[in-house]
């Protein structure tokens, strides 16, 4: 039962656990040996050199797991498998000694996650500790020789894994020696038996054992002396920190931490393991001893000692409670009340399915997180989470315009503009756009706000031909038809129509006076060909030259009247966002897509954007509440991505924007920026 609780463990950790700093590098080692082996290249074998610090063994192992996965996007998983394996093994020897111990061990967060990754230690952590279990048990006769061998057989193939957990030698060899003082031929027998076995197994080795084992040996002193160890500046007790505490790196990976607990008990228990288990007492004593004097201070190095301070702890408990029972007999008192082995098993095996389900959906939400990130409010440095308008500027710069300001991101962090501190009229934002020059326009609830390099201007209706200062929308002319310099030419959408801006004159075009289809304005776009495309409350309106065009809901295939965005898309379609769906045009005929026809989840479509690839990406509302959606049209079918705006983080969606790599960004009313890489799937 407490090997199945490790296996369980272990595997939510294979899934869970992102890649850590040192698995890439173990990972090439192992892809360099599997091509070798694949091609039969014996002398590329030989010849490979790639971390020789460390022994080939476990890299060696990795690469059969590499092969045998047959894919190198499962290759990480299959040595992690590996690596689960071994680290299972040690629970389960452990567990023989020590029941209690082996659940500490199995539950400890520190074992679980580098016997969960594809780090070398989970093999020699086992084997050292199957070396000291069959040492002891060698000191017990009659079968004294077969388990010297044992121990030999395993301390070798220790010092192929990794040399740190050669700790054990120093415990096994002085005592072997002590008892063998008539009898040398047992302590060359064994020496050679563990040094042929190294031998045999570290194949980097083979090439020139002498030399090579020299090179990897004396790379750990240097290393130890480096700039880069001693940058770290870690004090010396700090092997003793990462023993005392659990894991602090991967919240909701390890569902049991209670190493604190664990280190407590086992310092509190030395005196008791010394007396019951000597040889383990001083293992544990010589492997702290070597955590603090090494100057490399890496938290994988505790795994040399986590075996004997559990079973310290166990050995502990265990004699406390024989204490107790001796005294009180409440322990045969409670015997009788105890479940039987058949309940007992069914209960764990109950908690273990539970354990996996849930590790289950875990993983299925990481896997369905990958990719998107999101930026709050206050860290990040984004002004406010009620994002109403984003842009690209020319340089690839995403800028996102909230109730709080403007912001620019660069490098990581939002670089906020406000009236404080910038030429901005108000901080609250209501549409942007950048023009091809880099001009970044604004429509704040005081006027249009332009920034030019660090230059800012303002256009109100106090001073200019703007006919409303509620602008819904800014639209710039596309590099190709802007045929004269400066500011301008902008189309902006108002409350009572559109706004042509020449950079000199201002031009309204209401209902009244033009073929618009109705006087708000929500959304604008222009095609290749110069045709401008309004979207308004009442329909959709087009501008080539001189002649307008309106489609409705009632003369044409239009889903729905009011239409809050149009982008233009690939080979020129008209791609509308309203109320009651999405509709797209493509000169000759309609296509609309909403709930009624299943092919979205939502029908109020309140934002477009064309990625680099021609996708066409939707953000959303729900009526159910303060909720998202979002969804995106490869060219073939719908992909919906609502789930990220309408469960942990929901937020109605107000902007969608696609930069030059390809990364969707989407401004929502409650929760800030969220951010889509597909790249990061891949």
């Amino acid at each position: 039962m407490i090997a199945l609780l490790a296996l369980a463990l272990r595997w939510r950790a294979v899934w869970l656990l992102p890649q850590d700093y040192d698995e890439p590098v173990y990972m090439e080692a192992a892809a360099q040996y599997a091509a070798a082996l694949q091609s039969q290249n014996w002398p590329a074998l030989l010849r490979n050199q790639h971390t020789i610090e460390h022994p080939a063994l476990v890299k060696l192992l990795y690469a059969f797991a590499t092969l045998a996965s047959g894919a190198s996007s499962s290759a990480l998983r299959a040595a992690r498998t590996l690596s689960l394996l071994f680290g299972v093994l040690q629970v389960a020897l452990l567990a023989l000694l020590n029941p209690l111990a082996g659940l500490l061990l199995a539950i400890h967060t520190m074992t679980t996650k580098y016997t969960a990754q594809a780090y070398l230690e989970a093999l020699p952590a086992f084997t050292s500790l199957l070396a000291i279990v069959a040492y002891e048990r060698s000191t017990h006769k009659p079968t004294a020789s077969r388990w010297l061998v044992v121990s030999a057989l395993a301390l070798g193939v220790t010092a192929a894994s990794k040399y740190t957990y050669l700790v054990a030698a120093l415990v096994i060899l002085p005592l072997l020696i002590r008892r063998n003082l008539r009898r040398p031929w047992v302590i060359t027998l064994y020496a050679g038996i563990a040094l042929l076995t190294f031998v045999l197994l570290d194949v980097q080795i083979w090439a020139d054992p002498l030399g090579r084992l020299w090179r990897s040996l004396s790379f750990h002193p240097a290393y130890a002396q480096s700039g880069y160890v001693q940058s770290m500046s870690l004090p010396w007790y700090q092997q003793i920190y990462y023993l005392a505490r659990s894991v602090p790196w991967h919240p909701g990976v390890f569902p049991l931490p209670l190493d604190t607990l664990t280190f407590a008990l086992g310092v509190l228990g030395v005196p008791v393991l010394r007396r019951r288990r000597p040889v383990y007492a001083l293992w544990l004593a010589l492997g702290v001893a070597a955590l603090l004097l090494w100057p490399t201070r890496w938290p994988q190095y505790t795994l040399m000692v986590t075996a004997p301070l559990c079973l310290s702890a166990g050995t502990l408990v265990a004699a406390g409670a024989e204490w107790l029972d001796r005294r009180t007999g409440v322990l045969g008192t409670l015997h009788p009340l105890l479940p039987d082995r058949a309940a007992t098993l069914f209960v764990v095996a109950i908690a273990l399915g539970l354990l996996v389900f849930a590790t289950y959906v875990q993983v299925q939400n990481r896997e369905e997180m990958k990719g998107w990130m999101y930026y709050l409010a206050g860290a990040s440095g984004l002004p406010s989470n009620a994002v109403r308008a984003m842009a690209v500027d020319p340089d690839g710069r995403v800028w996102a315009g909230t109730e709080a300001g403007v912001a620019r991101f660069d490098d990581g962090i939002w670089i906020t503009y406000h009236t404080a501190n910038s030429g901005l009229l108000h901080n609250l934002i209501r549409a942007m756009a950048v023009d091809h020059e880099g001009r970044l326009w604004l429509s704040t609830a005081g006027g249009i706000s332009v920034l030019e390099g660090e230059t800012w201007s303002s256009y109100t209706t106090a001073g200019s031909g703007l006919p409303d200062d509620p602008v819904l929308c800014i639209t710039p002319l596309p590099a190709a038809l802007d045929t004269r310099p400066g500011p301008g030419p902008v189309w902006f959408g108002t409350e009572s129509g559109a706004t042509y801006f020449d950079g000199d004159t201002w031009t309204n075009y209401t209902a009244d006076n033009s073929g618009l289809a109705g006087s708000r304005v929500l959304s604008i776009a222009i095609d290749a060909q110069g045709r401008v495309w309004f979207g308004t409350r009442d329909g959709l309106s087009v501008l080539d030259g001189a002649s307008w065009t309106s489609y409705t809901a009632a003369n044409s295939g239009l889903v729905f009247d009011a239409v809050s965005s149009v982008v233009i898309g690939r080979e020129g379609r008209v791609w509308c966002g309203t109320l009651d769906g999405v509709s797209v045009f493509d000169g000759s005929g309609w296509r609309s897509f909403n709930m009624m026809n299943l092919s979205l989840r939502f029908n109020t479509a309140t934002a477009l954007a064309v990625d680099p690839r021609g996708q066409i990406w939707v953000g959303a509302d729900l009526p159910t509440g303060p909720l998202g959606a979002a969804a995106m049209f490869d060219g073939q079918q719908w992909h919906d991505y609502s789930r990220h705006f309408s469960g942990e983080r929901h937020a109605p969606v107000r902007a969608v924007v696609a930069d030059p790599d390809g990364r969707i960004w989407f401004g929502t009313l409650l929760e800030g920026v969220a951010v889509y890489d597909a790249s990061a799937r891949e």
